[in-house]
């Protein structure tokens, strides 16, 4: 299912319409369409395995003429790549739920094409493909229905005229709730994984303002799925049900609100407290104008200072701008990062992981100056220079969006600890 979504996600850069985010726009209005019809040039090459190098030269021509423009390399700047990758989505030619009233939606499943997988979508009554919205995951309690989660719990007017909803049913099966993403069966990983892949494809999502809302069982599955993917969304929500068990180390960048939650998700806010992160809310009576209140001051962190990541079998392994490989299951082994670009340095401590990769934009370090990496202890001085290859395979690979779009990768040694000289 990975390889799919990876292929149907990079075949929607299409000719990119008009812009949708706000702020100063280097690039002018058709070097966004142009750049965004070379980057589908070169996927359909690289899907075809013929004609890549000629695609990848167009891709180049396109930019190079923006760089005489502008006087600069337009890889160093991720903003106005990012905008080109949302742009490309091409959202006015995606089918579409009707607007301003709950749809329910059917599609093949997954795990059967034989099955039919049923949820809901709400669009507000004005959406307008030309701009960005909030996108809110909506995870009912098992056994409840999309369509009634949605036309029951999902009714404050603020969030249905600025938001898009798209309910994500629960197994009917408990027991598979919060078991991985496979092929073989339904999970409730699996059609979150699911649905977050089908929303971004198809419909004007804000990728910075991208949340996970639970109810009841729900609300465990959401912060199961968040602490696996913590980049891809802005926040976990939690409504009426308890946070269960979770690596709270990976929600370092990842805040979570909570309206009628239980003694474990209290128990949650303590740790992450005590872990300094401090970035769980509880509201006990809060409804779901308290949600959306805080979801305004709640944005993605897309390119985070630092970045904890402990690694899973086979999940998590990549946390935003870190990536490693999956875990043997043996031990406990964890990464922290911090990024200090004043002095254009990555520091990066862990335990249990031979090898680590960054990916790098002009957000996290200037990469037109060597980058320093301090592998425990270990300084690294190397000249990463932006490569327009790998950038557009990070796009196809779906490492990139519109708002964390890396232009290169490296690969580095993490030697072991130095031992602690005895007193």
């Amino acid at each position: 299912m990975i390889a799919r979504t990876r292929i149907l996600l990079a075949a929607a850069l299409l000719a990119a319409p008009a812009l949708a985010f706000p702020g100063d726009e280097l690039f002018k209005a058709g070097e966004y369409d142009a750049v965004g019809k070379r980057f589908t040039g070169y996927i359909e090459a690289r899907n075809k395995s013929t004609g890549i190098d000629k695609a990848l030269e167009e891709v180049g021509k396109e930019l190079e003429k923006i760089s005489k423009r502008l006087k600069r390399d337009p890889l160093s700047l991720p903003g106005e790549m990012g905008k080109v990758l949302w742009s490309s989505f091409d959202y006015d030619k995606k089918p579409s739920a009707a607007k301003g009233k709950v749809d329910a939606a059917t599609e093949d499943a997954y795990w059967d094409k034989k099955t039919k997988f049923n949820f809901a979508v709400w669009v507000p009554a004005k959406y307008d493909t030309k701009k960005s919205y909030p996108l809110i995951l909506c995870i009912p309690d098992v056994g409840e229905k999309p369509t009634d989660h949605l036309t029951e719990h999902w009714i404050d007017p603020q969030i249905r005229e600025a938001a898009i909803l798209i309910a994500v049913p629960t197994p009917a099966d408990a027991k598979e709730l919060l078991e991985g993403i496979t092929q073989a069966k339904e999970t409730g990983m699996g059609n979150v994984g699911f649905l977050y892949s089908r929303a971004i494809r198809n419909y004007a999502v804000d990728f910075d303002r991208v949340y996970l809302a639970g109810r009841g069982r729900g609300v465990e599955l959401a912060l199961a799925y968040g602490a696996v993917f913590p980049d891809r969304f802005a926040g976990v929500i939690g409504r009426s049900g308890d946070a269960g068990t979770v690596v709270a180390e990976n929600l370092r960048n990842l805040p979570s609100f909570f309206a009628g939650a239980g003694g474990k998700a209290t128990e949650l806010a303590d740790k992450l407290k005590a872990l300094g992160y401090d970035n769980a809310t509880i509201q006990a009576e809060g409804k779901e104008s308290d949600v959306w209140s805080w979801m305004q001051s709640h944005a993605r962190v897309a390119n985070p200072n630092e970045v904890v990541l402990y690694v899973g079998s086979p999940a998590p392994n990549r946390a935003y701008w870190l990536e490693v490989r999956p875990s043997d299951g043996q031990g406990t082994p964890n990464l922290k990062a911090k990024v200090d670009r004043a002095t254009n340095t990555i520091t990066v401590e862990g335990e249990g992981v031979p090898k680590f990769t960054v990916y790098f934009n002009d957000v996290l370090v200037d990469l037109d100056k060597p980058v320093k990496v301090i592998a425990n202890g270990t300084a690294n001085e190397r000249t990463v220079p932006r490569n327009l290859q790998r950038t557009l395979d990070l796009v196809l690979n779906s490492r990139s969006d519109p708002g964390k779009f890396y232009v290169a990768s490296m690969e580095f040694d993490l030697p072991p600890k130095p031992k602690q000289k005895s007193q």
